[in-house]
């Protein structure tokens, strides 16, 4: 098929069948690199991990004297491969969030001009939004300075916002790296509240869903 000066060819391959002792080794390789990448994100799923994910080093580094690897007699190749696209993945799992957050941003009437700037300018800056998520002290961005807004409950807004959409991207995509711990990780948004006061904020987070 001919598409102006390119052609393109459709090539078919043929091997033979490989021998019942390689297949085994095979599965068995990839069996153990489905429990590194799960070690890795039950470990480094959650919000207080957001600032280790860059650079990956630092998680290999973490990694490679945990014993894990040592435990699955695992290639040390295949061990770091694995535990670097565990990482990939839960970086883009965050990345989707914050961008579902700039949608709920845009589309929720009851923000001002300056509520939109400094979120979006805390969406921006990795270092700042890990500690909202976190509850830990920053900061103010040079962007936000001089803003007439309510910071606590911007960031507990922002807080709401990620809840429900970490929970529902660990039911739609768990491909991704967020599993149940993300789910227990969000929980820790709302951290020192009594039983009753988390089934109202679990009304919030569903409605939250609809803005």
């Amino acid at each position: 098929m001919l598409s102006g000066s390119t052609m393109t060819k459709i090539v078919w391959q043929y091997s033979e069948p490989l021998p019942e002792e390689t297949m085994v080794f095979l599965r068995e390789i990839a069996e153990d690199c489905c429990k590194v990448k799960n070690y890795v994100y039950e470990r480094y799923s959650g919000v207080k991990n957001l600032n280790s994910l860059t650079p990956v080093y630092t998680i290999l580094n973490e990694m490679r004297y945990c014993g894990l690897r040592e435990q699955l007699n695992l290639p040390t190749v295949y061990y770091e491969l694995a535990i670097a696209d565990a990482v990939t993945n839960i970086k883009s799992s965050w990345s989707i969030v914050k961008n579902k957050v700039g949608e709920k941003i845009t589309a929720n009437e009851n923000l001002s001009d300056n509520d939109r700037i400094y979120l979006r300018t805390v969406l921006k800056m990795g270092s700042v939004y890990a500690a909202v998520l976190n509850r830990q002290e920053y900061e103010m961005p040079r962007n936000a300075t001089g803003l007439d807004i309510d910071v606590k409950r911007l960031n507990n807004l922002l807080c709401i916002f990620c809840i429900p959409l970490c929970c529902l991207l660990g039911n739609k995509f768990p491909s991704l790296g967020f599993n149940c711990c993300i789910k227990s990780a969000a929980a820790s948004f709302l951290c020192c509240r009594t039983h009753n006061t988390l089934k109202m904020d679990n009304v919030i987070l569903a409605k939250t869903l609809s803005l």
